[in-house]
């Protein structure tokens, strides 16, 4: 009798993968890469899906208490542990990669090794990755490349997926801070007056990216009878309780008003933030690849190919809802989504009133992101139109620290600056001690442009249309003066 034996061969898979060109990107950067897939036999799919994927998830703990009646008809209360998730894409965007690959007359995809190049520009305002834990909680963003070969499997697709570690932009961007003199009453034995100590302090830029330096200087006036053994400053990170860096102490004596400049102090950040960020409200699912929700300055506008639809005119009321859904994208819609090749949107901005000017302003939701936008809108879009009025509404919706600063870089813009009643108007807007270093900016613009060796204290950025930087032949020439 004769026998029979079979023999079984085991069937390749397919294999996908995606490699980065660096797995370290900041915002505003460029992001590249490839997409590589082994497939040794036949293998059906009708696209293949890469999108960079940027999402948020948040964990919090809380206490609720309740009522109950206990076995001896008394009322109780007691508490329990609640806990509550919420996880959503803050951005995506797709790749185009699908055209790349080679599909039989029966719509499959032939056997083969494929490479498939990408690339695409971050835009600034995404946030970095980030994890805080803390209380039983924590708050994390965190991004991806994803790819998924549509329609390949029974009950999934084949994927792959690879980290994208994305740090802070590079902010290019000079916000001084001075603050008002804050007096203090010293007493002894907690009630006893010893007189009192006034201490005021500036920053020269708080606008800081990991590896930039402050300079933090302060002024003392000690009127009490007691002796300051010494001050000192230290930069610190919110969301931690140790300081970033601290400067050494330095003595003062009794009755001294002397300025003290610290030595630069060296934003050593581990969180790696961008600057404003801010909360998004959105609606819909975004479990959901193919419909999710996304910050509308990232969205791509369709070019060519079936019907154009008619922009709507534009209007405050349009633009504010779309800064409002924009939410950390706010800055991008009014410099390049609505700013940037749109002469009807010029048009409008050349005619803003002080009223929808500073409008607009508010709507920003990082102070940071404000003087970038009053400056962008009063010397590109406002030329001819832009006034003292102008700037007068925008310093009272803006915070505090940040007027005298944004006073002194819009008012090189103002067309009607020249006149004193229009000047004092920007004044009547401010209290006194902002007025104080209004009149003091004023002044100095002025002797700017009577033709004196004064620099201009702010210039045009050389790289950022629309924004200014502190002009560093000013800044050499307070030093040579004593400042």
């Amino acid at each position: 009798m004769g026998g029979s034996s079979t023999t079984t061969s085991k069937v390749k898979k397919p294999k996908f993968g995606i490699v980065l060109d660096s797995p370290v990107v900041a915002s505003g950067d460029m992001l590249s890469g490839r997409v590589w897939a082994d497939i040794p036999n036949v293998l059906k799919g009708t696209r293949m899906q890469v999108d960079f994927v940027g999402k948020e998830e948040t964990k919090v703990e809380y206490m609720v208490s309740e009522s109950y009646t206990d076995g001896s008809g008394n009322r109780q209360t007691r508490t329990r542990h609640e806990h509550a998730h919420s996880k959503r894409d803050i951005f995506r965007i797709a790749l185009p990669v699908s055209e790349q690959l080679q599909f039989t007359h029966t719509g499959k995809i032939e056997p083969g090794q494929y490479v498939m190049p990408f690339s695409t520009a971050l835009p600034a305002f995404l946030p970095s990755n980030m994890e805080i834990n803390a209380k039983g909680g924590y708050a994390k963003i965190s991004y991806k490349i994803k790819m998924a070969l549509k329609g390949s499997g029974v009950f999934w697709d084949y994927t792959a997926e690879a980290s994208v570690y994305v740090t802070s932009a590079s902010i290019a961007r000079y916000v001084p801070f001075d603050g008002p003199p804050d007096e203090q009453k010293v007493k002894s034995c907690c009630c006893f007056g010893r007189g009192s100590i006034s201490v005021g302090a500036s920053v020269d830029n708080t606008s800081l990216a990991k590896g930039q330096q402050a300079v933090i200087s302060y002024a003392c006036r000690n009127q009490s009878r007691n002796d300051v053994k010494d001050i000192y400053a230290e930069l610190q990170e919110q969301q931690q309780q140790q300081p970033i860096y601290a400067a050494p102490a330095i003595p003062f004596a009794i009755d001294s008003s002397d300025v003290i400049t610290t030595e630069p102090i060296i934003c050593t950040s581990t969180f790696n933030y961008v600057y404003g960020g801010a909360a998004q409200t959105v609606s819909g699912n975004n479990d959901d690849e193919e419909n999710y929700d996304i910050p509308i300055a990232a969205v791509a506008t369709p070019i060519g190919g079936g019907q154009q639809q008619q922009p709507p005119p534009p209007s405050l009321a349009l633009l504010l809802s779309k800064m409002q859904e924009a939410g950390i994208g706010d800055r991008d819609v009014v410099m390049n989504l609505y700013g940037t090749n749109n002469p009807m949107w010029d048009e409008f901005f050349a005619q803003l009133s002080p009223q929808d000017y500073s409008a607009i302003i508010g709507q920003i939701s990082s102070s940071f992101d404000e003087s970038d936008v009053a400056v962008y809108l009063a010397s590109d879009k406002m030329a001819a139109t832009f006034t003292c009025d102008h700037v007068a509404q925008a310093v009272r919706i803006t915070e505090d620290w940040n007027r005298t600063n944004l006073i002194e870089k819009l008012i090189p813009y103002c067309t009607d600056f020249h006149l004193k009643p229009n000047r004092t108007r920007i004044l009547t807007s401010l209290d006194d001690w902002n007025r104080c270093k209004a009149e003091v900016g004023f002044q100095e613009y002025l002797n700017s442009m009577a033709d004196t060796a004064q620099p201009k204290k702010y210039i045009p950025h050389p790289r950022n249309t629309g924004t200014v930087m502190l002009n560093p032949a000013y800044a050499d020439w307070m030093k040579a003066n004593g400042n």
